[in-house]
């Protein structure tokens, strides 16, 4: 779900780092589409449960750690802007795929109005929030890189960052009982502290020896997990601050992740194994948009037949290995068709503006 100018050489890391984070969005899905939200947290399965949802709450700070990472340098020009044509079409075909999928499927009515009204504030694409979001980063990022490199040094921008998690994720420890200590009106603005952080992993090309972060990696993880099950324990698992995307945990874990993705050595995998981790890569925000579709199709299916909730865990892998190929399908053919008018579209606004 990573959005980017394609760059003339592909990073396989961070390629790496998107196909991770596309498919722990589809494995966040899954918690919500069983009900997982709706029992209480006790046994074994729901541990197990909680654990899971733990790790993979990381998957969209991974892809906007990732932007920061890739745009840091981006500059105010002409060509910057007509990056993001190839974004507002891949949502669209999107949109007009999912769209389809509620007249056919679903039997919801449509009209033209409707249609307009539901691509624009994004809702066709019940997942489109992501986009909503990036397009008004991408707007930014100039500006932000403006005031990020122009930093005095290396300590001014740990600074920025720190501050950023003390205005975003700090309160999400500090206030999680219900009692105010520091304030959190900025805790919106947290897709700007993982840009920044983007920003200084490229620029100081940070690394951990491997043991090391694979360490600190799970000691964060068994840390969070404890955590969401001891303080939630017998009641149901609540979606707040501290387990959300701009909370401790995934900060903490979001981070070190990325760094092992980024330094892992990939050297010798099978090509057909990097073929398809760029292939993925590509695919990304096409798969992420349209896995609603094989959410809605594949869960329905799997809820009526299935009716205990905890059970449902143990179709785990096939339920994401066809909701993820359904997906990728269908993706790469919105995607397909988006990146050729993205750059027919960009060739004749350069043959005309110049």
């Amino acid at each position: 779900m990573m959005i980017n100018n394609i760059q003339k050489k592909r990073d396989l890391n961070l390629d790496l780092v998107k196909c991770v984070a596309v498919f722990f969005v589809l494995c966040v899905h899954f918690f919500l589409k069983i009900k997982f939200y709706t029992i209480p947290i006790k046994g074994v399965p729901m541990y197990i449960m909680v654990t899971l949802r733990t790790i993979f709450i990381v998957c969209v700070p991974l892809f906007i750690i990732s932007t920061g990472y890739l745009m840091s340098k981006k500059q105010l020009n002409r060509k910057y802007y007509s990056g993001i044509f190839n974004i507002l079409f891949i949502y669209v075909f999107a949109s007009l795929i999912c769209i389809s999928y509620k007249i056919h499927i679903l039997n919801e009515s449509f009209n033209f109005g409707k249609i307009i009204k539901q691509i624009l504030n994004y809702s066709a694409s019940p997942y489109a929030w992501y986009v909503e979001m990036y397009i008004s980063l991408f707007l930014l990022i100039p500006f932000l890189n403006i005031l990020y490199n122009n930093l005095k040094n290396k300590k001014h921008k740990i600074c920025l960052i720190i501050t950023l998690f003390v205005i975003v994720s700090l309160p999400s420890l500090l206030n999680a009982y219900s009692i105010k200590i520091i304030p959190d009106w900025w805790k919106n603005i947290w897709p700007l502290l993982y840009y920044f952080i983007g920003c200084y992993i490229r620029e100081y090309q940070v690394k951990i020896k491997l043991k090391l972060s694979f360490l600190i990696y799970f000691l964060i993880l068994i840390i969070s997990s404890l955590y969401n099950i001891i303080i939630n324990y017998e009641i149901p698992f609540p979606s707040l601050s501290y387990n959300g995307f701009y909370g401790w945990q995934p900060v903490f874990s979001s981070i070190i992740l990325f760094v092992i993705l980024k330094n892992i050595n990939l050297k010798n995998i099978p090509k057909l194994l990097k073929s398809f981790i760029t292939k993925v890569s590509s695919l990304s925000l096409g798969i992420y948009l349209t896995s609603w579709i094989g959410d809605n199709l594949i869960y329905t299916i799997l809820n009526k037949e299935v009716p205990l909730i905890t059970d449902r865990l143990y179709y785990f892998p096939i339920i994401i290995i066809s909701v993820f190929t359904l997906s990728m399908i269908i993706s790469w053919i919105i995607t397909s068709i988006s990146s050729f008018l993205a750059k027919y579209l960009t060739l004749l606004l350069t043959k005309y503006t110049n």
